[in-house]
C-alpha cells in the first residue's frame, strides 16, 4: 500500500499544494488505505467543484461582457455536470468499480476543459476568469484519477 507521504509528494509534483494540504488535514487520512485515499480526494474534487460553482454564479452575476457570460453559462453546465459525475465515481469507489470510477474522473477533467475552452470560442476571444481553477480541477482530477488506477 502506498503511503500518505507518497501521495502528497505526487501531489506536489502536480503542483496541487491545496490539495495536499487538504489530505494531510483530513483527519481519515493518518489511517487510510489507498481506496480511503481516493475517497478522500474525491471528497475533495467535490468540494473544488461545488466552490467553483459558487464562483461561476458571482461572476454570472457580475458580468456585463456577453462573451464572458457565455463562457460563463458553458462553465456553469459543465461543473454541474461534473459534480454529478464526482459523486458518481464516489460510488463507484465504495463498490470497488474501479474502471467506471476513473472513467468519470477522466469525465470531470473533459467537463472543466470545455468550460476553459468555452471563452475562447463563439467569436471573440476572453481571458477565462477561472483559469487558475480550472488548471487545479483538472490537475487534481487527473492526479485522483491516478490513485483509481492503483486500486485496479
Amino acid at each position: 500500500m502506498r503511503s500518505l507521504k507518497w501521495i502528497i509528494a505526487c501531489l506536489t509534483l502536480f503542483g496541487v499544494s491545496q490539495s495536499r494540504t487538504s489530505l494531510k488535514s483530513d483527519p481519515r487520512s493518518s489511517t487510510a488505505d489507498v481506496k480511503g485515499l481516493a475517497r478522500i480526494a474525491l471528497d475533495q474534487m467535490l468540494t473544488n467543484s461545488v466552490d467553483t460553482q459558487v464562483r461561476i454564479v458571482r461572476l454570472f452575476n457580475e458580468t456585463s461582457d456577453e462573451y464572458i457570460w457565455k463562457g460563463l453559462g458553458t462553465c456553469k453546465d459543465e461543473y454541474d455536470l461534473g459534480v454529478g459525475k464526482t459523486t458518481e465515481a464516489t460510488k463507484n469507489v465504495i463498490l470497488s468499480h474501479f474502471v467506471d470510477a476513473r472513467n468519470d474522473v477522466a469525465d470531470v477533467a473533459d467537463e472543466v476543459n470545455t468550460c476553459e475552452e468555452s471563452f475562447s470560442r463563439g467569436g471573440r476571444w476572453r481571458q477565462s476568469p477561472l483559469s487558475e481553477r480550472n488548471n487545479v480541477n483538472v490537475r487534481f482530477a487527473k492526479f485522483t484519477g491516478e490513485r483509481i488506477t492503483i486500486l485496479g
